[in-house]
């Protein structure tokens, strides 16, 4: 029975991974980061396909947890603080060049989550 639940739970992660890559792809919104980073800090926003910035909206750093061998692994959604020109800012430790931000956003208070990432420069 155990081995049904494992089974059924990572077949559940990889449903809701698939769901999250494929509604990306769709090209409807990207997440771009704005200038360059500054030690650990960096200045991302989400954008239309037009490259125009949607306003409004809530991003967020996606984390994943394991919590032991036989648990689903669990998403954490960490917002990110807006600045003054409207972008939102991630700040990380050690963080490079050629890094991959996986974030989320929510354009409405309850609107679904968009995901997608952004590659450090």
């Amino acid at each position: 029975m155990k081995s049904l639940t494992q089974l059924l739970a990572i077949a559940g992660v990889t449903a809701m991974l698939a769901g999250c890559q494929s509604f990306n792809q769709s090209g409807e919104y990207k997440f771009e980061q704005v200038g360059q980073r500054t030690g650990n800090t960096v200045p991302v926003r989400l954008v239309r396909a037009d490259e125009s910035p949607v306003v409004g909206s809530q991003i967020y750093f996606v984390s994943w947890t394991h919590e032991g061998p036989k648990v689903t692994p669990k998403q954490h959604l960490t917002p990110l603080q807006p600045d003054a020109q409207g972008n939102f800012v991630y700040r990380g430790n050690d963080l490079d060049s050629g890094d991959t931000l996986r974030l989320a956003a929510r354009i409405e208070p309850e609107g679904s989550l968009i995901y997608g990432s952004v590659e450090v420069h």
